[in-house]
Formats: C-alpha cells, sequence, structure tokens
C-alpha cells in the first residue's frame, strides 16, 4: 500500500471465522502428511481406478505440489502402470518441519527406487536426489 497501511487493514481485518480458519489450516498442514491439500487423495485414487478399468494407459504422470499426487502415482505403478514423476523440487528441504524429516527422506528414495522416470527442474536437484 503507498499510504503506508498493511493490506489486512485496507481491506478490513479478518472475521473471527476466517482468522480460526487460517489457524486451523496452519495446525493442519504442520500435522497432515504430506500436507493438509492431499485431502482429496482418496477420491483421486477412486477415480483413477475407475479409468484404469475403462481404459488402457501408457504411463500415469503425477507431479509434486501438490505432494498428494505423488501417493497416486504409486497406486498407479502398484497396478503395473509405468510411472512418470515430475518431481520438480526435492521433497527434503531445509525448511521442512523436524518430525517430517525422516519421512520425505524415505519418501524420496521410495520415488527414486519406483518410477520409470523422473522429470527435475535442473541438474542440481538430481545431484541433492542420488
Amino acid at each position: 500500500m503507498t499510504d503506508g497501511s498493511s493490506p489486512t487493514v485496507a481491506l478490513g481485518k479478518l472475521s473471527p471465522l476466517s482468522r480460526g480458519y487460517g489457524i486451523a489450516r496452519d495446525f493442519l498442514n504442520h500435522v497432515v502428511y504430506p500436507d493438509i491439500r492431499s485431502e482429496w487423495y482418496f477420491l483421486a485414487r477412486r477415480k483413477l481406478k475407475q479409468l484404469l478399468r475403462k481404459n488402457n494407459y501408457d504411463i500415469v504422470l503425477s507431479s509434486h505440489e501438490p505432494a498428494g499426487d505423488i501417493f497416486v502415482g504409486f497406486y498407479a505403478k502398484k497396478m503395473k502402470i509405468p510411472w512418470i514423476v515430475d518431481l520438480g523440487d526435492p521433497l527434503l528441504t531445509p525448511y521442512s518441519p523436524l518430525w517430517r524429516r525422516s519421512i520425505d527422506l524415505r519418501l524420496e528414495r521410495r520415488i527414486m527406487h519406483d518410477a520409470d522416470h523422473l522429470v527435475v527442474t535442473d541438474d542440481k536437484v538430481i545431484e541433492l536426489l542420488v
């Protein structure tokens, strides 16, 4: 804002409901693995099962971010469909909460082992993963 006020003040204060939602979402992002956006995983897996029954696919491509996509990809691999993972950036980051670092590391290793092909943003990511 050019007048020095914060955007929250300029737009009006958040309602108690909005503040509560934000607090709850932040909390859940720290306790739900891999993150709160994985809430749709079971619906996506069910849809993938339906699609695989109706069609023959050459590959399944899953993209990290949201991280729940990776778990849908693991399911496709279990169904013997070649799996390509667009990882982009590593799962394990310097800002990962301590409680999930070992989980992220194990998941990265499993992706490296199970994926038929891996797509990353640049060679430095490969160096971090290998």
